[in-house]
Order: C-alpha cells, then structure tokens, then sequence
C-alpha cells in the first residue's frame, strides 16, 4: 500500500522492483507486480480487501489510519492510493 504518487505511476502487471535493505546495500530482493489497486483513500483500499490481503496478522487491528504515520492526509488526496499484489521473484 502506498501513495500513487509519480514513482509508483509507472507500475505495471509484471513489472519488476529490485528493493534494497537500507542497512545492508548489498541485501536486494527481486519483486514482480502480479496485480495494482487504484483508489481515491486508503478506507477506500481497507474496505476492499481483508486484513491478511493487507498484510496484517490475524490477531492485529487493521486501520487505514495506520497509513497516516507514512502519508499525509494532504498527499493521499493528492495522489489518491495505490495497492499492488507481489510476488518474489527468484
């Protein structure tokens, strides 16, 4: 889950990410986008897909506000939201 901001807009079915570990440059992890998901808010995305889709644990409260402790209110209408599916490419 993330803004749709200019960074995330190129995003496509079957692009490929390389995440680096930022305490390690040397640990990367190669990523495929198998799906994205646009919406206007992260309540909008929360109320679409269930906790553990989301990345929560069973046992954990799943709140778009959590979101907010990365993402501006004023950026997330700016930009509205963005889900993708991954899935680690080996």
């Amino acid at each position: 889950m993330r803004l749709y901001d200019e960074k995330r807009k190129p995003f496509n079915f079957n692009h490929i990410i390389i995440f680096t570990d930022i305490t390690n440059k040397n640990i990367k992890i190669k990523i495929e986008v198998l799906n994205i998901h646009i919406f206007l808010s992260f309540y909008e995305l929360y109320s679409n897909f269930d906790k553990i889709f989301l990345g929560y644990d069973e046992n954990e409260l799943s709140d778009p506000l959590d979101m907010e402790q990365y993402y501006t209110k004023e950026n997330i209408i700016k930009y509205s939201v963005i889900g993708i599916e991954l899935r680690i490419k080996k």
